[in-house]
């Protein structure tokens, strides 16, 4: 009877470990570094989504639903996510977006927020309603175009 086959030493993996030690018992790395260091090597391997082709992309949708499931997008931003969605599965339908309020980002350059003057916006007698569903629909406008864009390129 033989005995058993022992693994192969990984000797980078022990001296990456060596290296780790080191940097620890120097004081030269500490928890919060190596956290650092982590978020940085996640956003490098992780922090960019090729779609459906990516080789992660079920881990992609699996973090999607985690965000989603904790409240991690405000229901503006899922409210345009969704109507670009239905308009890319109904391209060229006239969709009815006033039940979602909609926001891109702009609240910033809105009248309300005290840095505009509301004399300078021509746009200052429209209701929010309006103009969350004029910014919906030219996203979705956007959407087709750049879809049509990538499809010119595929050809």
């Amino acid at each position: 009877m033989t005995a058993p086959a022992r693994p192969v030493p990984d000797v980078a993996a022990a001296e990456a470990v060596a290296v780790l030690m080191t940097e620890v018992s120097e004081g030269r790395l500490t928890a919060a570094m190596m956290a650092d260091r982590a978020v940085a090597r996640c956003r490098e391997m992780f922090g960019q989504c090729d779609g459906p082709t990516d080789v992660l992309w079920s881990v992609h949708l699996e973090i999607c639903r985690a965000v989603l499931g904790h409240a991690g997008l405000p229901v503006n931003e899922v409210a345009q996510f969704l109507a670009v969605a239905r308009n890319r599965e109904n391209p060229g339908v006239a969709a009815d977006y006033s039940t979602a309020s909609v926001s891109f980002g702009l609240d910033a350059q809105s009248p309300g927020n005290g840095d505009a003057d509301p004399k300078d916006d021509d746009l200052v007698d429209v209701p929010d309603d309006v103009l969350d569903e004029a910014e919906a629909a030219a996203m979705a406008v956007i959407d087709r175009y750049r879809q049509r864009e990538a499809r010119a390129d595929d050809r």
